[in-house]
C-alpha cells in the first residue's frame, strides 16, 4: 500500500475515534496567525518567527509596491531589474527566491515553470494584510518552503455596505487608482475590488549592462480586479468564492540585439480563483475543501536571443482538505493536498509539460503552562522525482509573563522546475535527471514584548545541499546540475518601542550566506542588512522616516570579485499621512531623499528620489 493510501486511512481512522473533550478556538484578526500551523494561532504563542504586516500599516504606509513593503520587514533582501513591474527576488534570511513559498489567499502561486512568483504586479490596494513566516515549512505546504512562506490575504467584505476609493500621482507619471465596494448583509460578505496602476517609469538597464542598455524609459501598466464572496447557511457552514485576476505589461531593454521600434515588453497575467466549503461537523471538528485553479501567462517579444521570445503559460489545479480537531490535549490538523501542473506556450517546448503531485500532512500544536509545542509531518508524493518527507518541530517557553525562549528544528525541499528539467532554450541544456534541493534549519529564539514594545533576537543555521546550479560549458551552453550546496547563519535582531509619543521600529540580520562549493556569497545577499522606522502621530497628522541599508554585495554566487560587486547602500525615505476625518485620509512619501545612486541588480537601475502623493475614502 502506497504512503498516501495508509494516509487516507490514517485519516479516517483518526476522524472515526476522536472521542475526547473538545473546546473551540476563537480568531480575532491579527491577534492571530494562521499561516505558523495552518489554524489561527495566537501570534505570542507560536514557536516559529511570523511578521504580521496589518492593513491599517498598509494603508498608512503610501508604499506602491509589494517588494517595498516586504523589504521593510525582518531578514527579507529584495533585488529588481530595474524600475516598477520589473522582475523581482526576494531573499528570505539569505535562502534563494525560489526557495521562499508565496501564497496568496492560501493557494500558492510559485510557478512551475521556473518556481518564483510574480509579487511584482500584485499592487498593494489588493492585499488586506501580510503574514511571513520565517523557517522551513515544507512540512505545512510542501515544495519551496526552505526559507518560510509569505501568505497574502486580499480584502474581503467587513461592515455595513459602502464603496471605497483610493488614488495618487507622483513622479516619473506615477499614477494609480481603485475602487472597490464591500461589506455585510445579513448572511451574505463580499468585496469588490477594480484598479489601475501606470509608470512612465525609469531605463531598465544602465551602462555597466553593454548588452541591453538602452536609455529609455520603460514604462508600466497594470490593470487588476479581485474580490471575495461568501455566504453562511447556518452557523458554523460557509460557502465561498474568491478571485484575482493582474493583467500587466512592462517594457524592457534589448541594447545591441535590436532597434528601439522593436518595443521589448513582457505582458502578464495573473489568475487565481478558489471555491470553498467551510463546515463544522460538530463541536470539536472543523473541516474545510478547497478547490484552487490558478494561472500565470507571460508573453515576451524581445529581439535578444539569450531570451525567451513568446509565451510560457503556467496552470496549476489544486484540491485541498483540512480537517482541525480542537481537543483537551491540543489542537490537531491532519490533511490531503493534490495538485496539478502544466506548462506550455510558445518560447520553448518540454520535452515532458506535466506533473502531479500527491501531499498528507498533519500537525499538533498546543500551550502547557508557560510551555508551547508544535510538532508538523508532511509526505509529498510527484510524478516527476517521487516521495519526499518533511518535518518540523517547535518549543517554546515562557520565562516570565513577556520574555521567552523558543527552538525549532525542520527540514525542507524545493522541486525542480520545468525549466530545470525540461525546457527547451537556445544555449540552453536542462537536465531531467536533477533531484529535488534539501535543507535542514536550526532556530533558537528570545522574545521580549512588554507594555511599550519589545525585541528579538533569532540565530538561524539552514543547511542546503542538492542546489541546482548552472555553468557554462565548452560551447557556452548552460547547463543545469546538482551540484552545490550551501549554508546560511545569521542573527536576526529587532527592536519596536514607544518613547514620548514616538515609535521606533528596526531590524538588522547579520548572515554568512555562503555557497560551500566556491566558499563565495550567494548572489545578490548581503551579510548585513536592515532598515530603522521611526514615526510620531500629532493629533490628525502622523509623520515618520525610515531608512532602508544593505552591505555590498555580489551579482554572482560562482565568483566574488571587483567585477560583479554590488556597493552598500542605504536610503531614507519620508512618510506623512492627514486625518481628515474617520472617512477621508491623505498620504504621502518621499522616497530616496537624497538621491542615491545604487543597484539592486547589476546592471540596472533603482528609482532616483521620487515623490508621491494620494488620497483614500471610505465613506461609514
Amino acid at each position: 500500500m502506497s504512503p498516501i493510501k495508509i494516509g487516507r486511512t490514517l485519516l479516517a481512522i483518526s476522524i472515526m475515534k476522536s472521542a475526547l473533550t473538545y473546546g473551540s478556538t476563537v480568531y480575532k484578526g491579527q491577534d492571530f496567525v494562521v499561516t505558523a500551523t495552518r489554524t489561527p494561532e495566537a501570534a505570542s504563542n507560536t514557536t516559529q518567527d511570523v511578521t504580521v504586516i496589518s492593513s491599517a500599516e498598509l494603508l498608512n504606509s503610501g508604499q506602491r509596491t509589494l517588494g517595498e513593503v516586504l523589504q521593510m520587514t525582518p531578514g527579507i533582501e529584495i533585488a529588481q531589474t530595474g524600475g516598477a513591474g520589473q522582475t523581482g527576488s526576494i531573499f528570505m534570511r539569505g535562502t534563494n527566491s525560489n526557495q521562499t513559498l508565496i501564497l496568496l489567499d492560501g493557494v500558492p502561486i510559485n510557478t512551475g515553470s521556473i518556481g518564483t512568483a510574480s509579487f511584482n504586479i500584485i499592487p498593494v490596494n489588493e492585499i488586506d494584510h501580510i503574514e511571513i513566516l520565517q523557517g522551513p515549512a515544507s512540512s505545512l505546504y510542501g515544495a519551496n518552503a526552505i526559507g518560510g512562506v509569505i501568505q497574502i490575504f486580499t480584502k474581503k467584505g467587513r461592515g455595513t455596505p459602502h464603496p471605497y476609493i483610493s488614488a495618487g500621482m507622483g513622479s516619473y507619471n506615477t499614477s494609480r487608482i481603485s475602487t472597490g465596494y464591500e461589506g455585510q448583509k445579513g448572511n451574505l460578505s463580499f468585496n469588490i475590488l477594480g484598479g489601475h496602476d501606470e509608470s512612465t517609469s525609469i531605463s531598465q538597464t544602465n551602462s555597466s549592462n553593454p548588452f541591453s542598455f538602452n536609455p529609455d524609459t520603460d514604462p508600466y501598466r497594470n490593470n487588476y480586479v479581485s474580490g471575495q464572496l461568501s455566504y453562511l447557511l447556518a452557523p458554523g457552514q460557509k460557502l465561498g468564492i474568491v478571485f484575482l485576476r493582474n493583467h500587466a505589461t512592462v517594457f524592457n531593454d534589448d541594447g545591441i540585439y535590436g532597434p528601439a521600434s522593436l518595443q521589448d515588453h513582457t505582458t502578464t497575467t495573473v489568475g487565481n480563483y478558489e471555491a470553498y466549503s467551510r463546515n463544522r461537523i460538530n463541536s470539536y471538528w472543523v473541516s474545510q475543501v478547497n478547490f484552487d485553479h490558478s494561472v500565470d501567462n507571460e508573453f515576451t517579444q524581445t529581439a535578444n536571443p539569450f531570451s525567451s521570445n513568446g509565451s510560457i503559460n503556467n496552470t496549476q489545479n489544486e484540491i485541498n482538505w483540512q480537517n482541525d480537531f480542537s481537543t483537551s490535549l491540543g489542537i490537531i490538523t491532519l490533511g490531503e493536498e493534490n495538485q496539478w501542473q502544466s506548462v506550455g506556450g510558445s518560447a520553448t517546448t518540454f520535452v515532458i509539460n506535466r506533473r502531479t503531485n500527491s501531499s498528507l500532512f498533519g500537525a499538533y500544536h498546543e500551550n502547557f503552562g508557560p510551555q508551547s509545542f508544535m510538532i508538523s509531518g508532511r509526505h509529498d508524493q510527484n510524478s516527476q522525482f517521487g516521495g519526499q518527507n518533511t518535518g518540523t518541530v517547535g518549543y517554546g517557553y515562557r520565562l516570565i509573563p513577556d520574555l521567552r525562549v523558543t527552538a525549532t528544528i525542520g527540514t525542507a525541499f524545493r522541486a525542480p522546475t520545468f525549466d530545470d528539467l525540461y525546457a527547451v532554450y537556445p544555449y540552453y541544456i536542462a537536465n531531467p535527471n536533477l533531484k529535488p534541493e534539501f535543507a535542514l534549519d536550526r532556530e533558537v529564539g528570545l522574545h521580549y514584548s512588554g507594555g511599550h514594545g519589545g525585541f528579538s533576537l533569532i540565530y538561524f543555521d539552514n543547511k542546503i545541499r542538492n542546489l541546482i546550479t548552472g555553468y557554462t560549458d565548452t560551447n557556452f551552453n548552460y547547463v543545469m546540475t546538482n551540484v552545490g550546496s550551501a549554508r546560511i547563519k545569521g542573527l536576526e535582531i529587532g527592536y519596536d518601542t514607544k518613547l514620548k509619543g514616538f515609535r521606533f521600529h528596526s531590524s538588522i540580520t547579520f548572515q554568512q550566506p555562503i555557497n560551500e562549493d566556491t566558499n563565495t556569497l550567494l548572489g545578490r545577499r548581503a551579510r548585513q542588512h536592515g532598515f530603522i522606522r521611526v514615526s510620531r502621530n500629532f493629533n490628525r497628522w502622523g509623520v515618520g522616516i525610515e531608512t532602508v541599508f544593505s552591505g555590498k554585495r555580489y551579482d554572482s554566487s560562482v565568483s566574488n570579485n571587483s567585477s560583479n560587486r554590488l556597493g552598500g547602500y542605504g536610503i531614507a525615505n519620508l512618510t506623512a499621512t492627514y486625518r481628515v476625518n474617520s472617512e477621508f485620509s491623505w498620504y504621502s512619501r518621499w522616497d530616496n531623499i537624497f538621491n542615491k545612486q545604487y543597484e539592486l541588480a547589476q546592471g540596472y537601475n533603482t528609482p532616483g528620489s521620487n515623490i508621491f502623493v494620494g488620497f483614500n475614502y471610505s465613506p461609514d
